[in-house]
């Protein structure tokens, strides 16, 4: 399989992204401003904010927003989204690459895309952003188990014999997040040294796709579109075809994982 840049294979089909991936639960949202506390002209600063999946849901909060999206179409999106809030700024550029303000925010945000970061610059130019006592906010939407008896045949039947590089031979054992999976943030947060205890929430939903729905948050997936178009179109066919059988729509479990975490 190509090797997978982050930076810019979901610019790649900004509106597609946007389209299919699911948003956050309303109650993680009003969690994190919840503990942030933030002042009325607290601001926050977003990483990596993609399409303004969750942009939007902060946005209505009335708070000054600095977005950061490295991806032009994805920025594009975000920026159109959010056209009724004025205090929302997208900047098309990189963590990495963007001109650090030092404590200059209340809080900070990233929806899915911390991982895509640097571990070396991830943290420490987090905290120096964060003004002391300001709140750093990461979450996720994962797919936790049990699976359901379509999704064990699509990933028996479908992935095992046309993208075996992403099929989970043990996904019958695959009951939920494990501590492992949860911890490892925490960890690394803790171990920086400098943010105080880390706190973790859980939120579990569910989502019910059509079968086109279903196709379009596959073709959203990093490693699904790495796959040679000939692979992915088989795959592709192969699940609508599962997904038909029983009955037109799938239905996935989420469970959205919050870290907070006070500057110190």
């Amino acid at each position: 399989m190509p090797e997978i840049n982050g930076k810019t294979i979901f610019d790649e089909d900004a509106r597609l992204y946007d389209r299919a991936r699911p948003d956050y639960p309303d109650e993680l949202v009003r969690e994190v401003m919840s503990y942030a506390a933030l002042p009325t002209d607290g601001r926050i600063l977003e990483i990596g904010c993609g399409p303004g999946k969750a942009t939007c849901q902060f946005a209505r909060y009335g708070h000054p927003m600095l977005c950061l999206e490295p991806g032009p179409n994805l920025a594009a999106v975000a920026q159109e989204k959010c056209r009724d809030y004025p205090k929302v700024q997208v900047e098309v550029v990189s963590f990495e690459d963007w001109t650090l303000r030092e404590s200059a925010f209340e809080l900070v945000i990233a929806a899915s895309s911390f991982q895509w970061l640097p571990q070396e610059v991830r943290l420490p130019k987090t905290a120096a952003a964060l003004k002391p006592g300001g709140i750093l906010a990461l979450f996720w939407n994962k797919h936790p188990g049990p699976y359901s008896e379509v999704h064990r045949e699509i990933n028996h039947v479908v992935y095992q014999q046309h993208a075996p590089e992403l099929w989970w031979p043990d996904i019958d054992q695959r009951k939920g997040l494990t501590e492992e999976t949860i911890s490892r943030w925490v960890t690394e947060i803790s171990a920086i040294g400098l943010f105080g205890p880390v706190t973790v929430k859980t939120y579990p939903w569910s989502r019910t796709y059509t079968t086109q729905e279903y196709l379009n948050l596959m073709n959203t997936y990093s490693s699904h579109r790495a796959l040679p178009d000939d692979r992915k179109a088989q795959l592709f066919q192969a699940t609508a075809d599962i997904i038909a059988r029983f009955g037109g729509t799938i239905t996935r479990d989420y469970i959205s994982l919050l870290y907070l975490a006070r500057k110190l």
